[in-house]
């Protein structure tokens, strides 16, 4: 049983309804879909939400909001340092230390991170750039 932080999820309404519109401006539907594309989005990320996220651990959850939080406001360095910390205290790989295990986990992000990244510009058909947060 999940324990409660008070939020439902690990996504805020406004997250929940940005990734709507990104996904709107990535994913073009066709027919009647196109047209309520962004609500369809919408309600579809809302009820993964609520339904799915709301039942990690509450420790967990409060760590992959503030996760998403850093990967929506453009800091890929900081939620990739941040994903590898939290797989390195939730993966435990046999005979490797905890070092080892961080960055066998940046690196397969990051390897991750380019790929989304080169397939959204290659859908989009615009350059995609990394704004870097200092």
């Amino acid at each position: 049983m999940a324990t409660t932080t008070g939020m439902t999820g690990i996504l805020t309404p406004a997250q929940e309804q940005q990734l709507a519109v990104w996904l709107d401006e990535i994913l073009k539907l066709k027919g009647v879909w196109g047209i309520v594309e962004e609500y369809f989005f919408k309600v579809l990320i809302t009820l993964l939400n609520k339904e799915l996220l709301d039942k990690i651990q509450a420790d967990l959850k409060v760590k992959l909001s503030a996760l998403i939080t850093l990967a929506m406001n453009g800091d890929v360095q900081g939620a990739e340092q941040m994903a590898s910390d939290l797989l390195v205290s939730v993966v435990k790989i046999p005979g490797v230390d905890s070092t080892t295990e961080g960055l066998l986990f940046m690196s397969a992000i990051q390897i991750i991170v380019a790929a989304i990244l080169n397939k959204v510009q290659t859908v989009t058909g615009k350059q995609v750039t990394l704004k870097v947060v200092k």
